[in-house]
């Protein structure tokens, strides 16, 4: 996350953490000398990507056992130009 994108947060969100996680986060924080509200946050804007992938590859799958009509790339994007 690049620092306009940091100067722009507003929003805060209070968790409870597990031992377990409480030690991890440290851990991680630590090492890569880091607060630790960083690297959670980092934590969960990779989550969330992941999250995103999986959900538009159900989409993707379901179009195609539906017998949809399949597009290249380029056919995809060629009204976007």
């Amino acid at each position: 996350m690049n620092d306009t994108a940091t100067k722009q947060l507003n929003n805060r969100l209070n968790i409870t953490l597990t031992p377990d996680l409480e030690y991890a986060l440290g851990s991680l924080s630590k090492s890569n000398r880091m607060p630790k509200s960083k690297i959670a946050l980092g934590l969960i804007e990779d989550a969330l990507e992941i999250f995103e992938d999986q959900v538009l590859a159900e989409l993707a799958d379901k179009r195609k056992k539906r017998g949809g009509k399949l597009y290249t790339h380029e056919q995809a994007w060629a009204n976007f130009k």
